[in-house]
């Protein structure tokens, strides 16, 4: 913990865990917890704000779901411009999602967040990506395709 903030992070339970990189979070004073949660979204909307920070390209898939589920509990994110991400959603710090090119970048992008009064729009952003909305697309798609109507 620094400057009044909590750091949370959630670990992968299907990946090793790295000692080294668990060891520099817990002596940084992060909590991490790293087990399967069920209701993932209670633990997001505990937070204030979602952070992702990866910048290896193996650190995680091309759009990182976490991001996506994050901005569905309409929670402001920033991230690193990390793989697909800036090609699937443009930056809008009006409404929540900050891009930083630097990690060291952050912390300050934290503060810029807690102390301004944003109207965060991040779920309505992410919207056309639910399940309901996908799904609607294909069937739409598999309609045509066979020249059904469309339901």
């Amino acid at each position: 913990m620094n400057k009044g903030n909590c750091v949370l992070v959630i670990g992968s339970t299907s990946m090793p865990i790295d000692r080294s990189v668990h060891t520099m979070l817990t002596e940084s004073g992060c909590l991490v917890w790293r087990r399967h949660f069920a209701e993932i979204e209670e633990l997001y909307q505990l937070a204030d704000l979602y952070v992702f920070p990866v910048v290896d390209k193996l650190g995680s898939i091309e759009l990182p779901l976490s991001i996506m589920e994050a901005m569905a509990c309409n929670l402001p994110v920033i991230s690193t411009k990390f793989g697909a991400l800036p090609r699937i959603l443009k930056e809008d710090e009006e409404e929540g999602l900050i891009y930083v090119n630097e990690i060291d970048e952050i912390p300050s992008r934290t503060e810029q967040i807690k102390n301004s009064e944003l109207r965060i729009r991040t779920r309505e952003r992410v919207m056309q990506y639910s399940w309901e909305s996908v799904t609607q697309s294909l069937t739409g798609c598999l309609c045509r395709l066979v020249g059904e109507q469309e339901r």
